[in-house]
């Protein structure tokens, strides 16, 4: 007998979370622990949705291995308007924290979900990494549509593609305006982008300054305030 024959560990230990990797993955959210911190931290977020005057953009930041990647994962599934995995992510909520499922998922929500859109650092472009996972992500919600702004997001992905810059304020742009379409038609209350592994877009901005734009940061934030309409929210890590 071995101590294998005893214990195992689970697949979700054993690899680090990748958010774009694993957003619609239930095997990446089973077993997923709210911690006194998860519980505090998600408590403030929202609370803060909850209110039409809260903020809209948060930095979340912490040591190597705490849990930040997973906590985005968790946050982006219960956000999400639908998907496999969220209904996972609720229940997981409510088995652990019925409290805060009952001020917020309960009889009275707080009104509909967001599109949820990942982005995970890497060695590149910041502003055309965020247009490719708003891409991917918000597509589902445009079958069969003609939407102007999704399909200037497509046009600004394919000037990506070829290697040419994208404005920051054209990013941002089509980004707003498809968020408020997905608002103003029902199919969700905006969204809610989650940006994780942060640094590594701000290395590669730090060593490469004409290839990154990394003033994108500010431009979201500024569209994710309240008086800019409640479209969007923006997380980093």
């Amino acid at each position: 007998m071995t101590l294998g024959d005893f214990i195992s560990v689970a697949p979700r230990y054993s690899r680090s979370v990748n958010i774009e990797r694993d957003a619609s993955d239930p095997a990446a959210l089973s077993g997923y622990v709210v911690t006194s911190t998860a519980y505090a931290v998600l408590g403030r977020i929202l609370t803060a949705l909850k209110d039409p005057h809260g903020p809209r953009a948060w930095t979340l930041t912490g040591p190597y291995g705490t849990g930040k990647s997973a906590f985005a994962l968790y946050l982006s599934n219960l956000m999400a308007g639908d998907g496999k995995t969220a209904p996972l992510a609720r229940r997981i909520l409510k088995d652990q924290r019925p409290d805060l499922d009952q001020e917020f998922f309960g009889r009275r929500p707080f009104g509909p979900l967001r599109a949820a859109v990942s982005v995970t650092g890497s060695q590149g472009s910041i502003v055309e990494a965020i247009l490719k996972a708003c891409k991917r992500d918000l597509a589902r919600h445009f079958q069969g549509l003609r939407n102007p702004f999704f399909s200037t997001m497509v046009d600004l992905c394919s000037e990506c593609a070829r290697s040419h810059a994208v404005p920051a304020f054209d990013a941002v742009a089509a980004i707003v305006g498809v968020a408020r379409y997905l608002q103003q038609h029902g199919k969700a209350s905006g969204v809610l982008l989650v940006i994780d592994e942060l640094g590594k877009f701000l290395e590669y901005a730090a060593t490469s300054p004409n290839a990154s734009d990394v003033y994108v940061l500010q431009l979201l934030a500024e569209a994710a305030a309240p008086n800019a309409g409640n479209h969007l929210c923006l997380i980093t890590v």
